[in-house]
């Protein structure tokens, strides 16, 4: 079995190391893998992949720095001309795409092989066949009614209404499979100590993830300046994206002083980053099952996201759920927080366990094979 994994981003937060180690898992039960990336990824993958002759990495160049509307087109074109190139030199008997835009969902329908694919900024998977008939009939009938909204999504930038439109994807069409935990993850996980609060020292608020108004980043600018007086703050985001310039500039309006923007970092700086909080902040504007959620759960943490029905049956009440985008029920869940954070850490020890037993990556990569080899058997 060849599997081709696409991964066209640079802001993708921590997936290299994601899609690493599932590329290393399928390569050690005998299956060819080929990368499809950006060139400043494509350089990581080199150097965690080196003796793996039969994993590939191809790249396609971008300059996040060009963050435009051409530069952004020209990127797509350049992608997709590449993509059905690999498709037509590899043959994979499937793809697994990790973030998804409309032009990849186009031209995976006109490849027919049998796809795996993510959801935007999120790591519920959406199994396509898209060889099958009637799920192909269902495919068009969605695209024909969405497509121009989805191309008006990509080229403003904002993509996050895609979530909601994957999910209905979702019940049209295959079963979902979660990510899992990455290894380094979980090899650091077992070097920290236990969590405690101390009271004289800012109590820490990390918000990891690509910095766009669709996260709700600004929210927690917005609480930070009402929860000045009652606590010393500090708000810390790691990421980058287009909205950066726009929160610095709401949190100096704010006159939020200890509020820092550290940009992308390497895993030994995330790490750190992470074992300084005192709270996790994975979102609080949509629904997801993030990357960077599942990573927050297994520090043991406690961990503010937005309610989901599926979220909130792994998990139950070991999370901190906000069912509404506004400041006064982010306040309150912080507020609730921080008045028994004992009692706070004792509940984010259960989404620990939750996290390091149902997304250990141990199994997963059998999870994986077994879904690829459904999905060849179906197309057969």
């Amino acid at each position: 079995m060849k599997v081709l994994q696409v991964i066209i981003s640079d802001a993708f937060f921590g997936a290299e190391r994601v899609v690493c180690n599932l590329a290393k898992g399928l390569d050690s039960n005998g299956v060819s893998c080929v990368i499809l990336t950006t060139w400043s990824l494509a350089e990581k993958y080199l150097s965690k992949l080196k003796n793996r002759k039969n994993i590939k990495v191809y790249a396609v160049a971008f300059n996040p720095k060009k963050n435009n509307i051409v530069s952004i087109f020209l990127f797509r074109i350049k992608q997709a001309i590449l993509f059905r190139k690999i498709v037509k030199i590899e043959k994979p008997d499937v793809i697994h795409l990790h973030l998804p835009n409309p032009s990849f969902i186009l031209l995976l329908l006109l490849c027919r092989v049998p796809s795996v694919m993510t959801e935007h900024g999120d790591v519920r998977y959406v199994h396509l066949n898209l060889s099958g008939g009637s799920v192909v009939k269902r495919f068009v009938n969605f695209l024909t009614i969405h497509i121009l909204q989805f191309l008006v999504d990509e080229i403003v930038a904002y993509q996050y209404s895609l979530l909601e439109k994957c999910k209905l994807l979702r019940r049209r069409c295959h079963k979902v499979i979660y990510n899992c935990i990455d290894q380094e993850w979980l090899t650091w996980l077992n070097s920290v100590n236990e969590f405690k609060l101390n009271n004289m020292a800012p109590r820490t608020l990390v918000f990891p993830g690509r910095l766009v108004r669709e996260k709700g980043q600004w929210l927690l600018l917005k609480v930070a300046d009402r929860l000045r007086e009652a606590y010393p703050l500090r708000i810390v985001f790691v990421g980058d994206g287009p909205d950066r310039l726009n929160l610095e500039a709401l949190a100096k309006n704010l006159n939020i002083q200890n509020a820092e923007f550290v940009g992308y970092v390497d895993d030994e700086e995330k790490f750190e980053v992470f074992k300084s909080s005192d709270v996790i902040i994975a979102n609080l504007d949509h629904p997801e099952l993030s990357q960077v959620l599942l990573e927050a759960a297994a520090i043991g943490k406690p961990t503010i996201t937005f309610y989901d029905r599926e979220v909130y049956q792994i998990f139950g009440e070991s999370l901190w759920y906000i069912r509404q985008a506004s400041v006064d029920e982010v306040y309150r869940k912080i507020k609730e927080i921080f008045s028994d954070y004992d009692y706070a850490l004792k509940r984010a020890s259960t989404a620990k366990k939750i996290a390091l037993h149902r997304f250990n990556p141990s199994r997963f990569i059998f999870e994986y094979l077994k879904v690829y080899r459904c999905m060849l058997n179906d197309k057969s």
